[in-house]
Formats: structure tokens, C-alpha cells, sequence
């Protein structure tokens, strides 16, 4: 749900911002090349590193569960009890402290491990806890709100064919709560058009993603088949859409504009691709009223959507820089996507991002989104831009961002919105990591609440 108030009043919206974030792997790959591979000129190397960087995950350095295996599985025997002082994606991120539950999260990642080395199947299991208070709210509404996210997903490779593509197939469940009950949400509480709490979901419990994926041409061009996300695909930017380790505004997570299904997950076919070293092209087809349903919803009779985005890519200093322009069609918006009939409806959305990794660990982006007003979704024109530093101070696993957006409504009586946020994250054990996030309405697209309303959150996050 997003919540839009008024002066007297709090009228809700159905909102399709489920936001259940992106791919988790893209940016660990990402550092993961830089820090192991020198830039040599190679195309070997620049492909590895542009693959992730466009949203494309072809699971490197892993063996399928099927087939041929390149080389032996792991070098050591089995050890339930071997130590592991940080996540598996992340093991160089051990904290400051060791690991009071080691009894605990060792076997476990012991088992996970074996499963990634022997099985080809690569985990991200955590629990989110975020706690938000602000310093102003409408008549009658909460200044403090909470939610919590327990998150399961699964990538199971099954082959892997060296020099032509991959296969694997994707699951992810996720259970939700939000405090005190759903309906009390921090954005309805100050008034804001943009979701402030991206941890949250509509849905209390959801199979958000599954699908199989398989890529071609020696790892050139991968399609998606299945439970999908547009915001995948189209628009992706790994340095700002994972909400629980950087941003929780949806500005940055990904926008306010774009239609329903941008940021959902329903059934739905997308690819992506890099037909040369310098452009890439993905798209993406979704069933609009799926997005509704927390399960599996074949419902195309309710609306569609489909996007394109084309960009350009460019190798600066062994570093990647992109540059996109994206399109969206639909014949769907929120009412049509509940089954509420619109005849003739038809609208189009556009995007322009740009996203540079100006030296490892710094990335720097920006993004303009706008829509027709018909499929709009809280806001029809939106500028956003941001900066995020992993590994801060030399400190494996901890992390900065601040960025800023402006959004203009598409509810004519509520004024132009400005909201900052900035957080620093904290790799507090080789499991646990402890953000402090600051967001700043100023002022909110309501002019019920002071200008300007902070709103400070604590997210801690714990995971194997």
C-alpha cells in the first residue's frame, strides 16, 4: 500500500511498490572482478565485469549441478564445524566483533557451502529488522513505525557449458511484517507520495521470484521465463537497489513514476543482452494484474506491460561506466490491475540513468523517470541522484550513500516533493550489520507536516 494525506484527511492508494529489491549478487561480482583480475585490455575481463554491471547474472565461478564439472568440487573434506566468521558472498566482511552465535552460523554455512561447491546452489537467507521514527506527522497518524523481513532465495545451477551459456532456476520467499499493523506505514504518517521504508511489503507472505533462466552465446544474451521483476532488468542500478544494505526510499530503490508491474513481480518473459562490448539492449513483458497477487497469478486480462532499455557502455580505468535510455508501454494502471475496467487505456513511461564506478568501492549515479499521467504511479516526473562507497575507511562490508530526488505528484493538490537520505552501514560481526539512515522531507509532497520532517531509522540486518 502507499498512502497519500491531506491536510484533514488520509486517503490510501493501492500501490504496486511491493519492492522486494534486486539482485543481491551483481554488485559483490562486480567488486569481486575488480579486486582479483587487474584491468589487462582483455574482452575476456570487461565482459565479466559488464555482465553484473547491466543486471545480467550468469553465477561466475560456479559449477552446475549437471554435466561436466570444470575442475574438482571443494579442495577440503567436509567440516560441520569449520569456521566461517562471515557470509558466504561477502568473506572477507568479518566484523568488528566475532560472532557470538559461531555455534550457530558456522554449521550452517558449512551446510550452504557444500551446497554452493558440490550442487551449484547459491543461497541469501537473512532477517531485516528496521525501526523508523519522525520528527513530525499528520493529524492522527503515527510518527514511528517497523518492519521486519525474513528472506529466502535459492539459485540452483544446473549446467553451465563452457564458451556457449548457462541454465538456473531462481526461487525466492519472503514473510513480512510491518508495526503496528500494515496499513501504519512511515510514508502515510508524514504525508510523502514516496515509500520510506522499501523493507516492507503489501503482502504478508510472497513467492516474489521464480524462474528459470538461460543464457546463449557464450554468456551474451540471457532470458528470463517466468515470476519476474521488470525493475530487474530495465533501469537496474546495484548501487541503490538493495534495501537492506543501502537505500529504503523508493526514489533510489527505483522510482515513483513508472507504472504498476515496474517494480513488482508477476509472470512475465525479459532478456538481456551485450551484442558488443559497448551496447547493451533488455526488455521485458509483464503481466499487470499478477502483480497484485502475492503467489503465482496468471491474470493478463487485467493489462500488460512491456519495456526496452538500450545503453551505452564504456570501460574507464579498468572501470565501468553506463549510460541508458528506457521505454514502458502499458494499457494497465493500478485500477485496471485490480480488475477495474479503463477502456482505451494506454500510456507510455521513459527513463534515463547513468551510473559510473569511478574507483572501486565509488559509484555514482543519477535517473530521470516520467510518464504519461494516466499510468503514472505516485509521481509523473522524478530526478534522482546519488552516491554510494562500499568498504568505507578500509572496513570490509561497511557502506555510505547519500542521495537526493525530486518528484512531482500526479495528485494535483499535493505540492512538488524533496527527499534526501543518507546512511552508513556498519559490518558489526561476520553476520550482523547495523545501519543508521537519516531521511529528509523537504518539504513533503503534504504541507500537513513541517518542513522539514526527518525521519531517522535503525535497520539491522542478519545474515548467513
Amino acid at each position: 500500500m502507499r498512502w497519500i494525506g491531506t491536510c484533514s484527511a488520509v486517503v490510501a492508494t493501492t500501490s504496486s511498490a511491493y519492492a522486494e529489491g534486486g539482485n543481491p549478487f551483481l554488485l559483490q561480482q562486480v567488486h569481486e572482478i575488480i579486486r582479483t583480475q587487474p584491468a589487462d585490455g582483455t574482452g575476456a575481463r570487461w565482459f565479466a565485469l559488464a555482465r553484473p554491471y547491466i543486471g545480467m547474472d550468469v553465477m561466475p565461478g560456479m559449477q552446475g549441478m549437471f554435466g561436466a564439472r570444470a575442475s574438482a568440487a571443494a579442495s577440503e573434506p567436509f567440516s560441520l564445524w569449520r569456521d566461517r566468521p562471515a557470509a558466504i558472498e561477502t568473506p572477507l566482511a568479518k566484523g568488528a566483533f566475532p560472532d557470538p552465535l559461531f555455534f550457530v552460523v558456522n554449521p550452517v554455512r558449512n551446510v550452504l557451502q557444500a551446497g554452493r561447491d558440490d550442487a551449484g546452489i547459491r543461497t541469501d537467507l537473512y532477517e531485516a529488522l528496521l525501526w523508523q521514527a519522525a520528527t513530525d506527522s499528520l493529524p492522527d497518524q503515527r510518527s514511528t513505525a517497523g518492519a521486519a523481513r525474513f528472506n529466502a532465495r535459492v539459485d540452483a545451477l544446473l549446467f553451465r557449458v563452457e564458451g556457449e551459456g548457462m541454465g538456473r532456476v531462481t526461487m525466492q520467499f519472503r514473510d513480512n511484517e510491518i508495526w503496528p499493523n500494515a496499513t501504519q506505514t512511515m510514508a502515510r504518517g508524514v504525508g510523502s507520495i514516496s515509500d520510506l521504508d522499501e523493507l516492507a511489503s503489501g503482502h504478508p507472505t510472497s513467492l516474489p521470484r521464480l524462474y528459470y533462466a538461460q543464457s546463449f552465446a557464450n554468456d551474451r544474451f540471457l532470458v528470463i521465463a517466468g515470476k519476474v521483476s521488470m525493475n530487474d532488468v530495465i533501469m537496474n542500478n546495484i548501487f541503490a537497489n538493495d534495501e537492506t544494505r543501502q537505500f529504503l526510499s523508493q526514489p533510489f530503490t527505483g522510482n515513483d513514476v513508472w507504472p504498476v508491474s515496474f517494480q513488482d513481480h508477476s509472470l512475465g518473459l525479459s532478456f538481456t543482452s551485450l551484442p558488443t562490448s559497448w551496447l547493451f539492449v533488455n526488455g521485458s513483458v509483464i503481466d499487470a494484474g499478477g502483480t497484485q497477487d502475492p503467489w503465482i497469478d496468471a491474470n493478463f486480462g487485467n493489462g500488460y506491460a512491456l519495456a526496452s532499455e538500450v545503453g551505452l557502455l564504456a570501460e574507464l580505468s579498468g572501470l565501468p561506466t553506463r549510460v541508458s535510455f528506457a521505454w514502458c508501454g502499458t494499457d494497465a494502471n493500478e485500477d485496471t490491475a485490480q480488475g477495474i475496467a479503463t477502456p482505451g487505456l494506454w500510456g507510455n513511461a521513459y527513463g534515463l540513468t547513468a551510473q559510473s564506478l569511478i574507483q572501486s568501492g565509488l559509484g555514482v549515479w543519477s535517473q530521470w523517470t516520467w510518464a504519461d499521467e494516466d499510468v503514472a504511479s505516485s509521481a509523473q516526473n522524478e530526478v534522482a541522484l546519488g552516491v554510494t562507497i562500499d568498504d568505507c575507511f578500509g572496513r570490509q562490508g561497511d557502506g555510505f550513500g547519500t542521495a537526493i530526488a525530486w518528484s512531482k505528484p500526479t495528485d494535483s493538490t499535493l505540492e512538488d516533493q524533496v527527499l534526501f537520505e543518507s546512511y552508513y552501514r556498519m559490518q558489526v560481526t561476520g553476520s550482523v550489520q547495523v545501519s543508521l539512515d537519516t531521511q529528509i522531507l523537504m518539504p513533503s509532497a503534504n504541507d500537513g507536516v513541517e518542513n522539514p520532517t526527518v525521519i531517522g531509522s535503525l535497520r539491522v540486518v542478519w545474515r548467513f
